[in-house]
């Protein structure tokens, strides 16, 4: 279940990080992969849900999902492909940590605390990478 607005952490203007997700016709994606993004105890982030050019209605179901929320942003762009629209969310962002989520993944709830805590203790790594098992 999708937290309410009154049960989420007031964002910072600037949140630490931006989680940038590439949409493609994934209009029936959307619901589950925000409720597992939804689900990280790293809450001092923002969501960016960039719709590369879908033709089945993603940028919709993707504005209802999100109307009403500071922390999500929707992004329509012309379609490029997942890195173009990796880079649109880029763009966007406004954390200094970017993490790059995709839409049929299911996420631990402390896979983002895990990285941030990863970077913190290592700022010269620059990027980190934590795999997970399938399910």
């Amino acid at each position: 279940m999708i937290p309410q607005l009154h049960e989420l952490k007031e964002l910072n203007d600037t949140p630490k990080v931006s989680i940038v997700l590439p949409l493609y016709n994934s209009a029936g994606e959307v619901a589950d992969v925000l409720t597992e993004l939804d689900r990280q105890s790293y809450r001092d982030r923002e969501i960016i849900l960039v719709d590369d050019g879908s033709t089945d209605g993603t940028h919709k179901v993707a504005d209802d999902l999100s109307a009403g929320r500071k922390d999500v942003t929707v992004v329509e762009t012309n379609h490029g492909g997942a890195s173009h629209a990796r880079n649109v969310g880029v763009e966007k962002a406004k954390g200094e940590i970017v993490f790059f989520a995709e839409s049929d993944c299911v996420y631990d709830e402390s896979y983002l605390q895990k990285a941030v805590e990863r970077l913190d203790s290592e700022p010269e790594a620059g990027a980190v990478c934590l795999t997970g098992a399938p399910l």
